[in-house]
């Protein structure tokens, strides 16, 4: 709740908020890790597919193509992390 608050007194519309809370789950680098490891990856991209439908509704195509190369990149340095620690 902090957080849509922040958004609303930030100025940032309804519309705008709600898609972002909602699909901001949708999007997530580590739930999408966990459902390729457990349904494979057609599930995990369906997944994908659908926070970035909701995503769309309210922001500019180029501005999704950063925030999943920020999720990418995010996912990669994880991944580097994991095997230099193990």
């Amino acid at each position: 709740m902090p957080l849509f608050i922040g958004f609303v007194e930030a100025g940032i519309p309804i519309g705008v908020t709600f898609a972002c809370l909602i699909s901001a789950p949708m999007v997530n680098e580590i739930a999408l890790v966990l459902l390729f490891r457990l349904f494979g990856w057609r599930i995990a991209l369906i997944y994908l597919s659908m926070g970035l439908v909701i995503l769309r509704k309210v922001l500019k195509p180029k501005l999704i193509a950063v925030f999943v190369g920020v999720v990418a990149l995010g996912i990669m340095i994880v991944g580097f992390l994991f095997n230099a620690i193990m």
